[in-house]
C-alpha cells in the first residue's frame, strides 16, 4: 500500500528564478529540470 501526498508541478509551469520553499522531498525525473537560477529547499532527489 502506498500514498501519494502533495502535488505535482507540470512541465514548463515555473518561471525563471522561481523559489520553492518546501519542507519535504522534491523528486525531479530524468526528463525534468530546475532552471539555472531557481532554488528549492528541503530534500532534493534527482532521478536519472
Amino acid at each position: 500500500m502506498s500514498y501519494i501526498l502533495g502535488f505535482s508541478i507540470g512541465f514548463d509551469s515555473l518561471g525563471y528564478g522561481y523559489y520553492l520553499p518546501h519542507h519535504g522531498t522534491i523528486v525531479i525525473g530524468d526528463s525534468n529540470l530546475i532552471g539555472k537560477y531557481s532554488q528549492a529547499s528541503g530534500l532534493l532527489i534527482l532521478v536519472r
